[in-house]
């Protein structure tokens, strides 16, 4: 899925999919993704990594997020029965 109505498409060059338009793991701080700038380098600048546009990055982190909202919804249930 691309939106190429987005205000700020293109972000990236190649991308699989825009599902994760921000990425949930920034910053990541890897060298190779990335590089802090500003005035005093508190900005992580990654805007040349496209991983997170990579269907199977997207597909590892969708499970990441279902395992630990699964997690989340036992830890409730367990509370709510205190």
């Amino acid at each position: 899925m691309i939106d190429e109505d987005c205000k700020y498409y293109p972000c990236h060059k190649e991308m699989d999919s825009c599902l994760f338009c921000y990425c949930p793991a920034y910053p990541c701080k890897i060298d190779t993704f990335g590089e802090w700038i500003g005035k005093n380098k508190d900005v992580w600048d990654c805007s040349k990594c496209s991983v997170v546009h990579n269907k199977d990055f997207i597909g590892e982190i969708k499970e990441l997020f279902l395992r630990e909202l699964q997690d989340l919804d036992s830890c409730i249930k367990i509370k709510r029965n205190l």
